[in-house]
């Protein structure tokens, strides 16, 4: 004679409805935990926005003294080719302060894919830039101590 309760949990059987129920709930926590993730990654990526954006516009404020100063030496094409790069840090320094982290990503994620020769070595010498930038932060807290 064989057994009429096939679906119970003792005897190897499943019921339908409840791997359904277990598979929603998996995926709702799924969900839940890359939401989570998403808004930590997008918290911290404000965070560091800020910090870049200070750096840009301490840059701009460096290449616009030298730009002055070059001028005042009579060194006119160089000091231009300063204030113009200190305009041009100044305006990404604004980028950075008035958007948020996402618009940061999609712009970044358009520039990648209109040139994205032009993408790498900005990411490089962005990334020289940032090393510099930390390496500096990190013997000036060392002297702190």
């Amino acid at each position: 004679m064989q057994s009429q309760h096939s679906n119970t949990p003792g005897n190897g059987g499943s019921d339908p409805s409840r791997q359904e129920d277990i598979g929603q709930r998996a995926r709702e926590m799924s969900e839940e935990a890359k939401s989570a993730a998403r808004d930590r990654a997008m918290d911290e990526a404000e965070g560091h926005k800020q910090e870049a954006s200070n750096v840009a516009g301490a840059g701009a404020r460096a290449f616009d003294s030298a730009a002055r100063s070059l001028d005042e030496q009579g060194q006119e094409t160089l000091a231009q080719t300063t204030s113009s790069l200190a305009s041009s840090l100044s305006q990404f320094a604004g980028k950075l302060e008035h958007k948020n982290a996402e618009e940061l990503l999609q712009d970044a994620a358009r520039l990648a894919r209109q040139n994205p020769a032009m993408f790498v070595v900005g990411g490089i010498g962005a990334g020289l830039v940032l090393s510099r930038f930390f390496k500096a932060s990190s013997s000036s807290q060392g002297r702190q101590y």
